[in-house]
């Protein structure tokens, strides 16, 4: 058996990597999984390279650290040991989008699906698939009365807020 931990990292607030993985870390020869690394907040990123570097130097093991292709500089910059292993999660591309739309969406709402696949904005945000499954939800969800529509146009709204928020971080 090969025991897990699990430590969401859009959690992390600067906490030392030592006291959150404790003697799991220290006894085993293993591999660490890094994941999401480009979820970790702005205002603790330094704090995250920091507590990841002081951590490599007692691992045994390898750390395989996953992030996203437009954050993959930013975390190989600051974080150089040979320990370290980096992959880096791409954008979902067309025909992903489509295969998971067709396997999650239900059959009457392919068309809603359909329209907003083909707003410029919206399109982007299906791309991450985060925001493709949110977006798949809600328009699962949606009844076709008006106030459902609504709703559904605003969390796309703010989705893509929040879309255009990380892009500029």
């Amino acid at each position: 058996m090969v025991p897990v931990y699990l430590y969401e990292l859009k959690n992390y607030r600067g906490e030392s990597f030592e006291n959150l993985f404790g003697m799991f870390i220290k006894k085993r020869t293993s591999v660490l999984l890094v994941d999401a690394s480009d979820e970790v907040k702005p205002e603790f990123f330094g704090a995250f390279c920091s507590e990841l570097s002081k951590l490599s130097i007692s691992f045994l093991g390898r750390i395989l650290i996953t992030t996203r292709t437009a954050y993959a500089n930013q975390v190989k910059k600051c974080l150089s040991s040979s320990k370290y292993m980096f992959a880096e999660i791409q954008d979902l591309n067309a025909k992903d989008i489509d295969e998971y739309a067709c396997k999650n969406i239900q059959k009457d709402k392919i068309s809603k699906f359909n329209e907003l696949k083909t707003a410029g904005h919206i399109a982007n945000l299906l791309r991450n698939p985060f925001y493709l499954t949110n977006i798949i939800k809600v328009i699962n969800s949606a009844a076709s009365n008006a106030t459902n529509n609504h709703l559904m146009i605003l969390f796309l709204n703010f989705a893509n807020m929040i879309f255009i928020t990380n892009l500029i971080v």
